[in-house]
């Protein structure tokens, strides 16, 4: 018993430490919300909500941000042991939506999404242009059980490759508040 306790305490640190904010994603101002009563399982299979998506703006092409957001979230789930598959397979879904230029308001995604619930009047936010909002939802019910938001990803001016980079970091600093 006693060699367990100190076993605990010597990894006490370590664990401590694997919960601390990487330096590098620092830079991105992240929210994270659990709906009550909703519980993630480990390692589940996930879709995207059909309907996920930024909203569309003429100065910007959204369909190449969107395509590296997308490579971002699935990279960053499967790094955490999710399975990316079809919707008909999958547990949960993804959304995914937010506005370049302007702001948005996570009621439009939460009626996008047609979500039947998991959100209370009080978790209702609008996020300033810029910004991500994640949502997680059971694929069956579609209760939500998760929103995060990350301000900050990405800047049209920025090159594809700096895109690319920006867009990893800042979903996986997004995503270091997922369980």
């Amino acid at each position: 018993m006693a060699r367990l306790a100190l076993a605990l305490l010597a990894a006490l640190p370590l664990a401590c430490r694997s919960n601390e904010l990487d330096p590098e994603l620092r830079q991105f101002a992240t929210t994270s919300t659990f709906a009550p009563g909703a519980a993630i399982p480990r390692g589940p299979s996930f879709a995207w909500f059909p309907t996920s998506g930024l909203r569309p703006d003429p100065s910007i092409d959204t369909r190449k941000i969107e395509a590296l957001l997308r490579e971002a979230i699935i990279e960053a789930l499967e790094a955490r042991g999710w399975r990316h598959t079809g919707a008909a397979s999958a547990q949960l879904f993804i959304g995914y939506g937010g506005a370049l230029n302007t702001n948005v308001h996570t009621d439009e995604l939460a009626q996008r999404y047609e979500l039947s619930g998991g959100w209370t009047p009080a978790s209702s936010t609008e996020h300033r242009a810029g910004t991500l909002v994640v949502d997680i939802a059971d694929r069956r019910t579609r209760r939500a059980m998760w929103r995060g938001s990350v301000e900050g990803l990405v800047s049209p001016e920025l090159p594809d490759e700096k895109r690319r980079e920006r867009a990893k970091l800042a979903v996986a600093a997004l995503f270091q508040t997922l369980p």
